[in-house]
């Protein structure tokens, strides 16, 4: 399922909307006497929600269409719920370098900035830690189950089993090693 399926609701154009905390009327820069109509549209996906905001309406549609479209391409690449996500079927592979899409290059890099920001506290080789713990779907699923199964703790291995060949575009991958983008990929 794509991220596109989530319920998508449109803020009403009342003053005050909780929902987006903006109001109907907003002055731009050196403008007084003409106020700028800002229109928001709530969305929800990955556990998260957010608002796109444009000048007007008529920029809306078109701006709702290019978040999909990222959302969407994102999510292809990076859900390792989905076991036909550009993530899964490397975390599934670890016989060389596999080639990989420009979203999901873009997110592993992402990811590894990321690691390297935080000494390594954001850790894209978390997968198996995490799936020892029980995080094995989507939070929403493991949410309703009574009872999350864990096994022994298991370290990441850490950035440096991951080989990002920025030229020719492939990612290896370390035996035993798995990655989980999280939280850096919703960044992106």
């Amino acid at each position: 399922r794509g991220a596109y399926d989530h319920p998508v609701r449109r803020a009403h154009d009342g003053t005050g909307d909780p929902d987006h905390g903006l109001h109907d009327h907003h002055h731009a820069v050196g403008q007084d006497d003409d106020p700028l109509r800002l229109s928001p549209m709530n969305f929800h996906t990955w556990g998260l929600s957010g608002s796109l905001t444009t000048e007007n309406d008529e920029h809306l549609d078109f701006a709702e269409q290019r978040l999909w479209h990222w959302i969407n391409a994102v999510d292809a690449a990076c859900n390792r719920f989905d076991p036909d996500s550009e993530i899964s079927r490397l975390n599934r592979h670890h016989d060389g370098p596999v080639s990989l899409s420009p979203t999901f290059e873009l997110a592993l890099d992402a990811a590894l900035r990321a690691s390297d920001a935080t000494n390594g506290l954001c850790d894209p080789t978390v997968l198996p830690a995490l799936l020892a713990l029980g995080y094995d779907r989507d939070y929403d699923k493991l949410a309703t189950l009574e009872h999350v199964v864990a096994t022994s703790p298991v370290p990441a291995l850490g950035r440096g089993a991951i080989t990002l060949d920025r030229e020719n575009h492939t990612v290896t991958l370390a035996p035993h090693c798995q990655l989980d983008l999280g939280a850096s990929a919703k960044a992106l």
